[in-house]
């Protein structure tokens, strides 16, 4: 048994898969592209009845994809920075604001960029110093592992004094390409240092000058989280499949399908142990 959802509250779009990185930890599991007139056309139908974001894997490969973030009434985009490396920088500048991006989101795992394989620290930093300089907003998503764990204070003072406003943590997430990475996660006794941690560091801030933040509930240390698995919450891929969340699309079998008049068809008896889950 199948059923039509008529009132979604949030929708992820996923763009594409391609990428000039190849980061060890990168969960996203498929391989395929959507067309971006298409999806321009989809994120501006939902954004019409629902947030949409838009997302992956390096989108300003072609800048196509802006429209859709347009579309989506969308002022940020997620990037790994390496297209700011390259002669058509001003270019890929230019378009962002044309499309009404004001703040760019880079990833920076700072003593863990080796073993994820990830854009080397100084080259992040480098590509901060230049969106700052011309009139974007920085902030930073950084993968905590064994290695960098323990480092917050200093990573957060450095993204502070490089002019970035706000830094995720993210816990690393044994699922996509790191599904063996379990000897860099953390344990649960160092996911409560970490957490003690940081909320002693976010004392030393002012929040309207740079905030830290984490994703996840950090294996159940805060009483704050609440999953959204399928509750009128979704990431579509460019296949037209409907995930629960926008980690499971790695490991977890799509819970429905995105028909072309844009009907969201969500399969019946949706079953997921949100208390068990892993993705977070």
């Amino acid at each position: 048994m199948k059923y039509i959802d008529n009132k979604p509250e949030y929708i992820v779009l996923y763009a594409t898969t391609n990428c000039n990185h190849k980061c060890s930890h990168c969960f996203l599991g498929h391989s395929m592209n959507w067309d971006p007139d298409e999806l321009e056309k989809i994120a501006e139908y939902f954004s019409s009845k629902c947030l949409v974001h838009i997302n992956g894997a390096e989108p300003l490969l072609d800048l196509r994809y802006l429209k859709a973030y347009k579309a989506a009434k969308q002022k940020f985009i997620f990037t790994n920075g390496l297209v700011f490396l390259k002669d058509n920088a001003e270019k890929t500048l230019y378009s962002l604001r044309e499309n009404g991006i004001t703040e760019v989101r880079l990833s920076h795992h700072f003593q863990a960029s080796s073993t994820l394989n990830s854009v080397k620290p100084n080259l992040v930093e480098f590509v901060t110093k230049l969106l700052i300089s011309n009139g974007f907003e920085v902030h930073y998503n950084s993968t905590v592992t064994s290695e960098n764990y323990k480092c917050i204070e200093e990573n957060c003072e450095l993204a502070y004094k490089l002019g970035v406003k706000r830094i995720k943590f993210f816990p690393l997430k044994s699922i996509g390409r790191a599904t063996h990475m379990t000897d860099f996660g953390l344990t649960f006794d160092e996911m409560k240092s970490f957490y003690k941690k940081l909320q002693d560091v976010r004392e030393q801030y002012d929040i309207s000058d740079f905030s830290i933040k984490v994703s996840g509930d950090l294996a159940g240390i805060s009483d704050k989280f609440t999953c959204t698995y399928g509750n009128h919450s979704y990431a579509i891929t460019p296949d037209k499949q409907i995930h629960g969340c926008v980690y499971s699309i790695s490991n977890l079998p799509p819970i429905g399908k995105l028909l072309d008049d844009c009907t969201i068809m969500i399969d019946n008896g949706i079953s997921h142990d949100c208390k068990k889950c892993l993705l977070i």
